[in-house]
């Protein structure tokens, strides 16, 4: 007979005690063993077992770093193929270089000591959420690092310092709502840096396309610096700046290169928008966050239009854009770059618009700024401000790059026409003097009230185009000696051009050139033979090769140009009527036939 052994009830509670103990020092082991503490006593490796407390290689674990052993500070991860579930540098520890074999992030990366740690190796960081998180201390990452996302809603989240100077890529691939950039705004200020190499966000090709926000949820500033290398926001990611009740989220650019391409229209006009850079961005709070851009240095490059909000609900908070001695380059045409009226429809391309688009604060100037058109036509129509100048260029195509001003500008640094058109139709400040260079051309429909000189072959225009005519005016001296006077008239509608000065204008002697065109077709229809082309208090000079009573022909007509003290004029010469013509020839004929009588006569 099968005997039954049953235990009495001491024993059983002693039993399942020695069980419980057992689970908890397994569970204990197996959480020790995954937070594996460095200590670097015996050489600077990740696969010398006895650098780490567990007396285990860290691969599968999550390496903790404290004070540094005696092999120091670089470490060397020399382990093939590892996979980290994170990294931690605990409170006091020492300032690391991890250095070595790339590895596979499987989790975030934590800096809580005051102390700069610094990844110098390639990562990996697998898919879903990440956070970089660097504390006071910072963190800095030099590697080749990247994370394709195929988990929606997924992306980067970074906090406190983080310097990024490899090349680091967070692409969304195919996944909707994935890819994005969080940099959250705090008390304490969260900041990343770029300082060389490239920082990319690319978002999603398929579906919603994230939000990339610097400023995200928080009280407080979060900061994005761009001091060397490149950023570059893809055309698949939405960007802004603030995106919180009170937070404040700023782009700064001393040196290097930002690029934000612009995408496609959303499904709606209202949502999240990759065609627009959004600066006080606030869904549905009271609008009391701040997006400011500071062009410093270097270059911001850009086909998308600089707006308030954005956002499908609530208050727009505040937008400042400050031009402080960068260049914003023009990647695509822009009708208003930085937004100057509320809900305007202009300059976001695609074929919806987002209505929540605003007007900027303000836009100001602190230093010599340069706006590269670089072939494309872009206008600036917010009012700008400040000490600081502007140097109107194009590295591409300057044939084909326009800038306008049509705001009613009071900087009062210099403007400087270097490459391409600046077209002003509004107006720039007595104390902006104006000079164009050789290959630059000024023209326009607006008022310059500072002193203007256009350099020997530099051109001045009037009108905003070539086949359009206007009038552009001067409340200071015009010196054109050297340069070519451009202008048009209209046979047809019996308009022209013209340049007036309520101060000096200075042709020099013979040595500026007259270029006259005709946008209309067949004789002068003007109500008047004369018209004025230049204007001024006085007038010294003439154009080369046009002496006062010179002709000039323009199309099918003549006319006879002539210099008073303070005009250029221009007298079309009379054209006889038909009844004239045949009087005229009637007349010829009888004379003809007179001399064939008197010859015949004489034989």
């Amino acid at each position: 007979m099968q005997k039954i052994f049953r235990l009495c009830a001491p024993c059983h509670r002693r039993t399942l005690a020695v069980t419980l103990l057992t689970a908890v020092l397994a569970a204990a082991s197996s959480a020790y063993a995954a937070n594996d503490l460095w200590v670097g006593n015996s050489d600077a490796n990740f696969s010398t077992t006895s650098n780490w407390t567990s007396s285990v290689a860290p691969s599968g674990n999550t390496p903790q770093f404290g004070t540094a052993g005696s092999s120091g500070t670089t470490l060397n991860n020399d382990i093939s193929s590892a996979t980290f579930v994170g990294l931690t540098f605990n409170s006091g520890a020492s300032a690391f270089t991890i250095t070595g074999n790339s590895f596979t992030l499987t989790g975030n990366i934590t800096n809580s000591s005051s102390s700069l740690q610094t990844i110098s190796t390639g990562m990996t960081m697998a898919t879903g959420n990440r956070t970089l998180a660097g504390g006071t201390g910072g963190l800095t990452l030099g590697g080749t690092i990247t994370q394709t996302q195929t988990t929606a809603s997924a992306g980067l989240s970074i906090t406190g310092v983080v310097n990024s100077t490899g090349t680091l890529t967070e692409d969304g691939g195919s996944t909707s709502n994935a890819g994005y950039l969080n940099l959250a705004s705090s008390a304490a200020g969260n900041t990343l840096n770029v300082t060389a190499g490239t920082f990319s966000f690319l978002g999603t090709t398929s579906g919603t396309k994230p939000l990339s926000v610097v400023g995200q949820n928080a009280a407080g500033t979060a900061t994005l610096n761009v001091s060397g290398g490149n950023l570059v926001i893809g055309a698949n990611t939405g960007f802004a700046l603030a995106n919180a009740s009170s937070g404040t989220g700023v782009l700064t650019i001393t040196s290097g290169t930002a690029t934000i391409n612009r995408g496609t229209t959303e499904t709606t006009t209202n949502t999240v928008d990759a065609r627009m850079i959004m600066m006080g961005r606030a869904p549905g709070v009271d609008g009391g966050n701040t997006g400011i851009i500071n062009l410093n240095g270097g270059t911001l490059a850009t086909d998308r239009q600089f707006v308030r909000n954005g956002s499908s609900g609530g208050t727009a908070g505040v937008a400042n854009f400050v031009f402080g001695g960068g260049t914003l380059k023009a990647l695509g045409n822009q009708t208003d770059w930085l937004q100057s009226t509320t809900a305007s429809l202009a300059g976001q391309g695609g074929t919806a618009v987002n209505t929540n688009a605003q007007a900027l604060s303000s836009v100001t100037t602190t230093s010599v700024s340069t706006i590269d058109a670089n072939s494309y036509s872009v206008a600036i129509n917010s009012a700008i401000s400040g000490v600081g100048g502007f140097n109107i260029s194009s590295s591409s195509s300057p044939g084909t790059s326009t800038v306008t001003f049509g705001g009613t500008n009071t900087y009062t640094g210099a403007t400087t026409v270097t490459a391409g058109t600046l077209s002003v139709t509004g107006s720039l400040a007595s104390g902006s003097a104006v000079s164009v260079a050789s290959g630059g051309t000024l023209r326009g429909t607006g008022t310059i009230n500072g002193a203007t000189t256009i350099a020997s072959g530099g051109i001045l225009a009037a009108g905003t185009s070539a086949a359009s005519i206007g009038i552009l005016t001067f409340n200071s001296t015009l010196d054109v000696t050297g340069a070519t006077v451009s202008l048009k008239l209209n046979s047809t509608g019996g308009t022209f051009d013209l340049l007036t000065s309520s101060d000096a204008v200075t042709l020099g002697l013979g040595t500026a050139t007259l270029s006259l065109s005709d946008i209309g077709s067949g004789s002068w229809t003007g109500t008047s033979s004369a018209f004025t082309i230049l204007h001024g208090s006085s007038i010294s000079g003439t154009f080369a090769g046009l002496s006062d009573g010179s002709t000039i022909t323009v199309g099918a007509n003549s006319f006879t140009i002539n210099y008073t003290s303070s005009d250029v004029t221009l007298t079309a010469s009379a054209i006889p009527e038909p009844a004239t013509y045949a009087a005229i020839f009637g007349a010829l004929a009888l004379g003809m036939g007179l001399m064939r009588r008197r010859c015949q006569s004489a034989v």
